[in-house]
């Protein structure tokens, strides 16, 4: 993920304490993220963090690729992979992932 803005600022962990309002947005990034990091640019900043994906999100994202809106071409008609097909032969099935 990454996000910008205009502040010239590059952030850094702080120790907030107990009663502080701010200064633990990097907390989480650093305890949740395999990697961060930050590098100014002409109008600011850019803060970008990078996160490991559980195996299930990988198999769905690798299911699109292979079954997204391209599908076999056989016999001169499109035909959705059968791996991609929900219940009853319907590629939005709900076994799909995506709304019937």
């Amino acid at each position: 993920m990454e996000v910008s803005d205009t502040g010239p600022d590059l952030p850094q962990i702080q120790h907030a304490g107990l009663s502080d309002e701010g200064g633990r947005g990097l907390q989480p990034i650093n305890m949740l993220c395999r990697r961060w990091g930050s590098s100014r640019t002409v109008t600011g900043k850019v803060v970008w963090a990078e996160q490991n994906m559980p195996s299930s999100v990988l198999a769905e994202r690798q299911a699109v690729v292979r079954c997204g809106r391209k599908s076999a071409v056989t016999s001169g008609r499109r035909r959705p992979r059968p791996e991609c097909l929900g219940q009853g032969g319907s590629p939005n099935g709900p076994e799909s992932g995506r709304p019937a």
